[in-house]
């Protein structure tokens, strides 16, 4: 039981810890609130991004993935920095392989002329809902941006 508990307390470390995690986030320059916001970032080659923790990243959000950077959701490939759309990630943290597993961006929206172009774009995505872990064996990552 003391085992249990032990393991219980180093798992919450790691969940706070992953949790607290920041990422960019890609921001509209028209957000009024952007402006007030201490996390609000703007550089001369990227779009305007706001640094935000893992927990709060929210569906429809646009990440901005750095190179090892960690996976902190599941992500659909919209844009790499390579020109063929490619990327490699590994998924150790979901199913223990260590594997590098190849994946490439949605073509429409890796051709876009530029990041800032994302921020234009009026789509929507479908997908089924994901299966819980023990009938899935683990649920695959991919990255919204690699720079």
């Amino acid at each position: 039981m003391g085992k249990e508990a032990y393991d219980d307390y180093k798992r919450n470390l790691r969940d706070r810890e992953a949790n607290s995690a920041r990422y960019l986030v890609l921001a509209s320059h028209s957000s009024s609130s952007l402006s007030n916001d201490s996390s609000f970032r703007l550089e001369d080659n990227l779009p305007p991004t706001r640094s935000v923790p893992s927990s709060s990243i929210r569906v429809g959000d646009l990440v901005l993935l750095e190179k090892n950077q960690r996976v902190p959701a599941d992500l659909v490939l919209l844009r790499t920095s390579d020109s063929s759309g490619t990327c490699f990630i590994r998924t150790d943290q979901l199913d223990g392989e260590t594997d590098w597993k190849l994946r490439v961006a949605v073509p429409a929206t890796q051709k876009l002329p530029s990041d800032q172009e994302l921020l234009n774009l009026d789509a929507e995505i479908y997908g089924t809902p994901p299966l819980p872990r023990h009938q899935s064996g683990y649920l695959p990552h991919c990255l919204v941006l690699s720079t």
